[in-house]
């Protein structure tokens, strides 16, 4: 994900991660939708590198903290389809080594977004790496509609909140 690491915890409890976006969406429909909430100091929809097609994703950045945990607690519906949200974890915590710093809303959740996932992983590989952390209900690796490849991120749901909460110490 794009954004500056100068404050972890004031900017990752800003940024949120907007999933299932139909493929019409752009920036500027993402924006104008969260936009609403309150000040943006960010928004982007994630385009495939090759085809610059969109992937369905995307992330908005908001001024303050405490619009973005609003926001995630409602139900969104953008450019007529109905998209999943929740306060995004920057891809660089964990490149960096560091321990998230989650925001207070976090360890209540049970599914969790893994972004960055080589295209060759396979739904049994994922199943079976984050099943080190607790019993999943739910594993799925998103798959590009037209082509049935891996889109490079997917979705975890632990039975147990602590499973969730242990993944993400990790």
């Amino acid at each position: 994900t794009r954004c500056a690491m100068g404050n972890r915890g004031y900017v990752e409890s800003r940024k949120v991660f907007v999933g299932g976006l139909p493929r019409e969406s752009t920036t500027e429909s993402l924006g104008a939708h969260f936009g609403q909430w309150g000040e943006l100091s960010d928004c982007v929809v994630m385009m495939d590198r090759v085809t610059q097609a969109p992937r369905g994703f995307g992330f908005v950045m908001y001024a303050e903290p405490s619009i973005a945990q609003r926001v995630v607690q409602l139900q969104h519906v953008v450019d007529g389809r109905q998209v999943e949200v929740k306060i995004a974890v920057p891809r660089a915590v964990e490149e960096a080594k560091l321990p998230p710093q989650l925001p207070p809303l976090a360890p209540a959740l049970r599914k969790i977004f893994v972004g960055g996932l080589s295209h060759d992983t396979s739904e049994d590989e994922f199943r079976e790496y984050f099943s080190r952390w607790g019993h999943l209900v739910d594993c799925v690796v998103m798959l590009d509609p037209a082509t049935r490849r891996p889109r490079g991120f997917g979705f975890v749901t632990y039975e147990h909140v602590q499973s969730a909460d242990l993944l993400c110490e990790a």
